[in-house]
């Protein structure tokens, strides 16, 4: 059984963070099932002595593609994974340098008049826990 509290994916350097939960389906009876697939979600960054969270849409497909490359980073260690949702209130690019490091940049946007661009290292060994907090979420969400 999936916790609410278990349903988010966040990634750390050093004390600087990207954290991601969802909070609910934006439009959960809506009549066109592409709107059905919309999720409010919550995002906080620290970023060096910067530090803010704002509310943004994802859609379930984002963590499913999210999921998918990350899991191809984890077989081989080198490539990309990129999330690029649709609205673009958050977008993660990430660089695997082939030997089991990798280069996090965290694009966060409020709006289209402010953003904060930082970036983030880890290695990979917290892949295997960004995979099942992504599992988690798409098994909440996933119709």
């Amino acid at each position: 059984m999936i916790l609410e509290e278990d349903l988010y994916f966040e990634i750390v350097d050093h004390g600087d963070s990207v954290f991601v939960t969802p909070l609910k389906l934006s439009h959960p009876t809506a009549d066109e099932e592409w709107d059905r697939y919309w999720i409010d979600c919550l995002v906080r960054v620290k970023a060096s002595c910067f530090y803010g969270e704002y509310h943004t849409q994802l859609m379930i497909h984002d963590f499913i593609n999210l999921r998918k490359q990350i899991d191809a980073l984890y077989d081989n260690l080198a490539g990309t994974a990129n999330f690029e949702p649709l609205e673009r209130g958050l977008c993660l690019f990430i660089q695997g340098d082939g030997v089991g490091h990798f280069e996090l940049t965290v694009t966060a946007r409020e709006n289209f008049d402010a953003k904060l661009v930082f970036t983030l290292s880890f290695d990979q060994t917290i892949i295997k826990t960004l995979l099942r907090q992504l599992n988690n979420i798409i098994a909440r969400y996933q119709s």
